[in-house]
């Protein structure tokens, strides 16, 4: 059985129910949606292992406070380091139009991660394929995966914006697909080409992620709901930012002040200073950062205002302060992984920015520490976890 729909439609979902219906009459498959953070969750799935029980007990009772349910998922065969619920299977919806009834039904895209040289990836995603089966959703096998170390093929690299409007005119009002580049190499062509065919929200905005380590677009860009037109906001990376936070802590006299204090890359505000924020790494991720902001205003039909930068360091193409644009956006929640940042007056610095930016837009923020779990492993708590969303229901902003 699929997930039980929230009572009432959103006056959004009336409107995107509306395009959906001219597009889907007359076509003999169903059209497949992908769900943007914005859309309501109702359920949060999580792999459940010995790494990931402490990060279900904190999670669980903040989903709960947003009205959405925690799903742990056990994988009798799996492997205790593939913990990415949110890169082995990509879940949407699909929407038919027959007799003039518009129904929407749960759908998933299987993972391509199989042949995966770095990570044994088959066990979870075969298992996710027979769980969502047996949960009545269908499941759509998009080709056979390449064999490659890269992770681009992953749906970590797969994300879609709220409703938009590009700069050149073109509306999509079930929101746009987001993939990531790195070095040439984009996402599966058997996605690209399914979601092609299914023409709602493609053509999909292509992000340069060439300096990252892993390369998903889930790294670099993300949504979250704002009381301000035109409804939302963008979270991207500013290394910028991290590096104004550290010098105007180190002026003020705080730069042996521990950073990432307890966890194993311990170090001091002018040690990180130093080491990453003046590197000349940082210069060339804020230079490529600058220019994704500019394809986002473009592509998305958005103002610079309409982007929010969060202090984040990189060093090797992997997240050094853990990367909070890389979060669960849940009906007004947003649930981010917690930055360990120097405590300043009882208040983690990069915590304290990040939290007023979020909650002037009106989203309640936690943080999670996920240090052990998901950050050392190159990841956060948007790889970590996957959503049961209804598209095209706008979130709205938290009770």
């Amino acid at each position: 059985m699929g997930p039980t729909e929230p009572p009432a439609a959103s006056a959004a979902e009336a409107r995107a129910m509306s395009f959906l219906r001219e597009i889907a009459a007359g076509r003999e498959e169903p059209v497949f949606l992908l769900a943007s953070a914005l859309d309501p969750v109702l359920e949060i799935l999580v792999v459940a292992n010995e790494l990931t029980l402490d990060f279900i007990a904190q999670l669980t009772p903040i989903a709960e406070r947003a009205g959405a349910a925690v799903v742990p998922i056990s994988v009798e065969e799996g492997v205790l380091g593939d913990l990415w619920m949110q890169d082995s299977v990509e879940i949407g919806c699909e929407v038919s139009c027959d007799d003039g009834e518009t129904r929407r039904e749960p759908a998933v895209l299987a993972g391509l991660r199989s042949k995966h040289r770095g990570v044994n990836a088959a066990p979870l995603d075969a298992h996710l394929r027979d769980y969502f089966r047996g949960r009545g959703f269908r499941v759509h096998e998009l080709g056979e995966a390449r064999c490659t170390p890269d992770w681009i093929d992953w749906y970590g690299n797969l994300e879609v914006s709220p409703p938009v409007n590009a700069a050149d005119g073109r509306a999509f009002p079930v929101g746009r697909a987001m993939v990531g580049r790195q070095h040439g190499l984009t996402m599966h062509s058997g996605v690209l080409d399914f979601l092609d065919r299914q023409g709602v929200q493609v053509p999909p905005v292509v992000v340069d992620t060439s300096w990252l380590q892993i390369g998903h677009v889930d790294e670099v860009v993300s949504f979250i709901p704002s009381r301000e037109s035109p409804g939302f906001r963008v979270l991207v990376p500013d290394p910028r930012r991290a590096v104004e936070i550290l010098e105007r802590l180190a002026l003020a006299g705080h730069g042996r002040t521990p950073v990432f204090e307890g966890h194993s890359d311990e170090t001091t505000v002018a040690g990180l200073l130093e080491e990453v924020g003046k590197s000349e790494e940082t210069r060339a991720i804020v230079a490529s950062l600058d220019e994704t902001r500019g394809v986002l205003c473009r592509e998305l039909g958005l103002h610079e205002e309409h982007l929010i930068g969060l202090p984040v360091l990189f060093r090797g193409g992997a997240a050094v302060i853990p990367n909070c644009v890389n979060g669960l956006i849940c009906n007004g929640h947003a649930i981010l992984p917690a930055p360990c940042g120097p405590v300043v007056e009882g208040q983690d610095a990069f915590a304290a920015v990040i939290g007023g930016e979020l909650e002037a837009h009106g989203v309640v923020v936690h943080f999670l520490d996920v240090w052990d779990s998901f950050h050392s492993r190159a990841g956060e708590i948007h790889c970590g976890t996957n959503t049961v969303r209804v598209p095209c229901a706008a979130g709205g902003l938290a009770a």
